[in-house]
């Protein structure tokens, strides 16, 4: 019974997406982003969410077509997270920031441990399209 248990629980740490595990996301960059700015370009960052875990990129000033290459680690701490959240925000130094668009990406939870994929996501807001958000994502062994 001992040996069962312990290969039911080898079986589990190898699937990808197991409590113990993390998820890297680069935000690599963005394309045709919304000017939210007077000056005709906006001051973007991108706030990533899995489940109750938020992290952000830094901010890029006066661009539309912000570099980021940020990598973000996210622990798997609750296999009921099945998604991130990409929300593209504009720095205000006077008022609150500004949505500039959104998407999501659902996670395989067979996906391979240590091999990155690449995805182009369409940004929304308010039903339209907002431009584009380049991201790479990779589970990795705990």
């Amino acid at each position: 019974a001992a040996a069962a248990k312990a290969a039911a629980e080898k079986a589990a740490a190898e699937k990808s997406a197991a409590v113990g595990n993390k998820l890297k996301v680069t935000v690599k960059e963005g394309s045709r982003l919304k000017a939210m700015d007077n000056s005709g370009y906006s001051d973007p960052y991108v706030r990533v969410q899995l489940g109750n875990q938020n992290q952000e990129t830094g901010v890029q000033k006066r661009t539309l077509n912000p570099k980021w290459n940020k990598t973000l680690t996210f622990p798997i701490t609750d296999t009921s997270a099945n998604e991130l959240a990409f929300t593209v925000m504009d720095s205000d130094l006077k008022h609150d920031d500004d949505p500039m668009g959104s998407a999501t990406l659902p996670i395989d939870r067979d996906m391979p441990l240590n091999k990155s994929r690449k995805v182009e996501l369409k940004l929304k807001l308010n039903g339209r399209d907002e431009g584009t958000l380049k991201v790479m994502v990779e589970m990795v062994a705990a």
